[in-house]
């Protein structure tokens, strides 16, 4: 695929997580830049009420910095468009583009209320996919009515099936679950020669669309350094990724044109057939020849009859039908590190957090009218969060919240699953071939009704007011 496209500054992609490590020396370069804002002057030049805001925004914080104070965000960064031939690191799907941070996530849970900023911050900015590897049980109306808005204004949405190893068609998960076409929702599969799912992932032969791999995923960490994780989070993001890199190749693509083009040319695999819509996984290389415009057929010149010789007819030649060059069937290059960093800077990256979060104390935050759930009743404003390793989650508790005097919107779980694989830097930098990897992180967590503020634990996930 590469050998077609590499990407194009020109297409945005917003990673929706625990921020992005904008100074690492595998992402700065291809970082967006809001073009309205004048660096670290302590204006909103833009006016936009974020102060800085010049490679997204901390929707927790309510500010201009998306620095990534996990791992998970900027882990998926790097799958989607590490840079490429730079001599370090990782190389990602699309190593040309541009990526937009948007921080919702803090200690491995988040809010709906802050993931609907982070998707209208990237409409409003003009991201062209948003990067979703976060989710929940937990039905949200606002949620869902700001997918409507990205359909209507042609952005492409792709999200985590999660890690729970269940069947979504029984048991939605959200925003993965959410109906509209612009939904893209991505399970995991492993590097066995047959492309088998991950032993976490969740399917649904009606709701999860593709797989992509996602186990033991080697990718850019915060701080300069690499490691691995694994989860649906990690799948999520090469396939945004393969996304973008047809976005850039043709950029009067629709959503819904992307998606199918991406499901109707995945390598069919006997381990998903039957439990995911399109039975395969992702493969970006045929992906490119289905978006091929159709080659011209020659036409027959005109001839001139001579006097002395019989007419001979020209047939039109069949120009050649272009196919995919054979590089691997997988949908993405595989990330492998090429060069060898220095060992200083791949030092063994810290495990996110197992341990849920104490219920902190409540603290007025604007929220939205309730969202009615699928049995009606209208739970606390879901968390999210990352949908990483995968580790059974531990039965949420109820954690005590003092009551808000307004309406509390669903609150859904982030479902980052606990790490399982070593998060050991292999300092070694890819060339063209990328496979970032990821680690499995803390489990996902469910959402529960709650009173008003409150959050579920669903894994190892506490709450945020």
């Amino acid at each position: 695929a590469w050998d077609i496209e590499r990407g194009s500054r020109n297409t945005v992609v917003c990673v929706i997580d625990t921020g992005v490590d904008y100074n690492h020396e595998d992402l700065s370069p291809n970082m967006w830049i809001n073009p309205g804002e004048i660096p670290n002057n302590g204006i909103d030049d833009d006016g936009n009420g974020y102060i800085d805001d010049v490679h997204g925004i901390n929707a927790i914080a309510q500010d201009g910095d998306p620095l990534d104070t996990g791992s998970h965000g900027t882990h998926c960064a790097g799958t989607i468009g590490a840079v490429g031939n730079n001599g370090v690191g990782v190389v990602g799907v699309a190593h040309n583009i541009s990526i937009m941070a948007c921080k919702f996530i803090e200690e491995n849970s988040g809010f709906v209320s802050d993931a609907i900023l982070c998707l209208d911050y990237a409409l409003v900015n003009g991201a062209h996919i948003t990067s979703n590897s976060w989710g929940g049980d937990s039905f949200s109306r606002s949620l869902k009515e700001m997918i409507d808005r990205a359909e209507d204004q042609g952005q492409l949405f792709v999200a985590a099936a999660g890690n729970e190893e269940r069947d979504n068609d029984e048991t939605p998960h959200y925003p993965s679950s959410y109906p509209q076409d612009v939904v893209l929702s991505v399970a995991s599969t492993t590097d066995t020669p047959d492309d088998g799912m991950s032993g976490f992932s969740s399917w649904g032969l009606e709701s999860v669309d593709l797989g992509a791999p996602g186990s033991s995923i080697y990718s850019t960490l915060p701080g300069n350094m690499y490691g691995r994780k694994s989860g649906t989070s990690m799948a999520t993001p090469h396939v945004a990724g393969a996304a973008a890199l047809l976005l850039s190749h043709n950029p009067e693509l629709t959503p819904t044109e992307l998606k199918a083009a991406l499901l109707s040319t995945v390598t069919p695999s006997g381990a998903l057939a039957g439990k995911i819509v399109s039975g395969g996984r992702l493969n970006v290389s045929a992906a490119f020849m289905a978006i091929q415009p159709l080659l011209p057929t020659a036409t027959p010149a005109p001839t001139t009859p001579a006097p002395t010789t019989v007419p001979v007819t020209v047939s039109p030649t069949q120009a050649p039908t272009q196919s995919p060059s054979p590089t691997p069937t997988t949908a993405l290059p595989t990330m492998q590190p090429t060069a060898t960093p220095t060992p200083t800077q791949h030092q063994t990256p810290t495990p996110m957090p197992t341990a849920p979060r104490a219920t902190p104390t409540e603290q007025p935050r604007p929220t939205s009218s309730p969202s009615p759930t699928p049995g009606g009743t209208t739970p606390a404003d879901p968390t999210v969060g990352p949908t990483s390793s995968p580790t059974p989650a531990p039965t949420a508790s109820e954690p005590t919240a003092t009551p808000e005097p307004t309406a509390a919107e669903p609150t859904m779980t982030p479902t980052i699953p606990a790490p399982t694989e070593e998060e050991t830097p292999e300092p070694t930098e890819e060339e063209e071939t990328p496979e970032p990897t990821e680690e499995e992180e803390t489990p996902e967590p469910t959402e529960e009704e709650e009173t008003p503020r409150p959050c579920l634990e669903e894994g190892e996930f506490g709450c945020r007011p």
